[in-house]
């Protein structure tokens, strides 16, 4: 795979991964394989959490939508 097909495939996992809730202290490759329910295999979880780190995420409070929250969340990951 040339460099730039390579980097393109990362933005892909990490855009997929970027989904999962990571907001509760716990194994981030456990929240990535939870998270996906099946639909993405296990090899996911294990090829995001042995490349990248998840170094900060922020899930806004859905909940409270009403309440001038936006349903944002983000998640910010650092190579491994």
């Amino acid at each position: 795979m040339s460099p730039k097909n390579q980097f393109l495939a990362d933005y892909v996992y990490l855009a997929e991964a970027s989904y999962t809730d990571f907001s509760q202290p716990s194994d981030a490759y456990e929240n990535l394989k939870d998270e996906n329910n099946g639909e993405q295999p296990e090899s996911f979880a294990k090829l995001v959490t042995n490349n990248y780190e998840v170094v900060a995420h922020y899930k806004d409070r859905s909940w409270m939508v009403l309440n001038n929250e936006s349903s944002f969340s983000g998640t910010l990951f650092k190579i491994l």
